[in-house]
């Protein structure tokens, strides 16, 4: 038996028509102009010029898109979208607007993620797609950072500045050693700022903003023998520059543990002397 194809009536959208619904899902004509992808998923400019050299309308198959408003979310074919918008600026030809077949989609974060399952997709690249599709704990960590004055500095943004982190994925790992407390969380973030921020202590150090250090810090709060009271007690003694306890726990790592587990427990290390230090 068959499966069923429905025609469905176009929704008060200028930008799709001919949807189609079939056993594989939902078809429809999309205008190419009102799609977008989330920039740091996009392939480098001289990978997208490349393809447009060669371009060929036969290699262009079907589009899986997501619908955000009057928009469409570009879940899989990121990469030949951008080579034509090269070849077809403003995704015109001869004046009139392209129209693409695309397959649409409703749940944009698993069909992205499985879409792109056969390519790398970074930890970060996942948290942003879920942030942008207003995922927690994803929106409440970048607000908590944001509200810090820690900027996300996104994998295509170019290079890192003072006061950014290009690891937000690594502060989920900080999230599960507070067992997802909202407070805890702020007030690990507010240690960040507090005791690892630069001399003037305007803007929290880069050294305290690299996975290595966050992750090392998930592992220190999973490991330590002291409340948050007490941990927050210990950091007032501001023992060392984030800088120096990165510098020494990848020294460290020759022994076998990862990086972040030997920045982990020079951390540990210092709280444990701050501690004795308070108690004598």
């Amino acid at each position: 038996m068959s499966k069923k194809t429905t025609i469905r009536k176009n929704p008060k959208n200028p930008n799709i028509k001919n949807r189609i619904i079939c056993g594989n899902g939902e078809f429809a004509d999309v205008r190419a102009d009102s799609m977008f992808i989330l920039d740091d998923y996009q392939r480098v400019q001289g990978g997208l010029e490349a393809w447009a050299k060669v371009w060929d309308w036969n290699f262009c198959g079907t589009l899986v898109v997501c619908q955000v408003g009057e928009k469409f979310h570009i879940v899989d074919g990121g990469g030949r979208h951008g080579a034509m918008g090269i070849v077809y600026p403003g995704y015109k030809i001869n004046g009139k607007p392209i129209w693409l077949r695309c397959q649409v989609v409703t749940d944009k974060v698993a069909n992205f993620l499985a879409h792109n399952d056969g390519t790398p997709v970074s930890p970060n690249i996942k948290f942003k797609v879920r942030k942008h599709n207003g995922d927690q704990p994803e929106v409440f960590i970048y607000k908590t950072l944001q509200a810090a004055g820690i900027k996300i500095r996104w994998e295509s943004q170019g290079r890192s500045r003072l006061g950014t982190t290009s690891n937000p994925a690594a502060f989920l790992q900080i999230w599960k050693a507070v067992k997802s407390n909202r407070a805890e969380f702020k007030q690990v973030i507010s240690w960040f700022v507090d005791h690892f921020s630069r001399p003037d202590g305007t803007i929290v150090e880069e050294a305290a903003l690299t996975a290595d250090f966050i992750k090392g810090f998930a592992w220190f709060l999973n490991n330590a023998e002291y409340s948050m009271e007490e941990i927050g007690i210990a950091l007032r003694y501001n023992l060392m520059p984030a800088s120096e306890i990165v510098k020494r726990g990848r020294a460290a790592a020759v022994n076998g543990y990862s990086r972040w587990k030997e920045v982990g427990n020079v951390l540990l290390t210092l709280v444990r002397l701050a501690m004795m230090a308070e108690a004598a």
